[in-house]
């Protein structure tokens, strides 16, 4: 697991998903006159956050995309079952420790219920 320290803090990668898909499939509304092989080329994608440890803190960064939502319109989303908390146990960190969540943006199909945890 990635990790940092800067300070007094920590700061933890702590992954959820990576997508490795190819560029034609990830906008295949913008390629239609792209060369094929450029279009094919494959391209990787990591969900995941940031945890940081700070010595009276530990605050989560996340992007909210979470497991068990319905996203039908986006299979790479749709009802994801991710380790995700499995891995931020890894970090040494227990869900319910999390004092602070900085959500980097928000949609109407993720970013709720973080408050469970925070």
């Amino acid at each position: 697991m990635q990790q940092y320290r800067t300070g007094d803090s920590v700061i933890f990668k702590v992954l959820e998903r990576e997508i490795h898909i190819s560029v034609a499939d990830l906008y295949p509304d913008s390629l239609q006159s792209a060369d094929s092989d450029e279009a094919n080329q494959p391209v990787s994608l990591s969900i995941h956050s940031w945890v940081v440890r700070t010595p009276d803190d530990i605050i989560v960064i996340d992007t909210g995309t979470g497991n068990d939502r319905d996203r039908g319109n986006n299979p790479f989303y749709h009802q994801l079952d991710t380790p995700y908390l499995e891995n931020l146990l890894a970090t040494g960190i227990k869900p319910e420790e999390v004092t602070l969540v900085l959500m980097t943006h928000l949609h109407t199909d993720h970013g709720r219920l973080e408050y469970r945890v925070a």
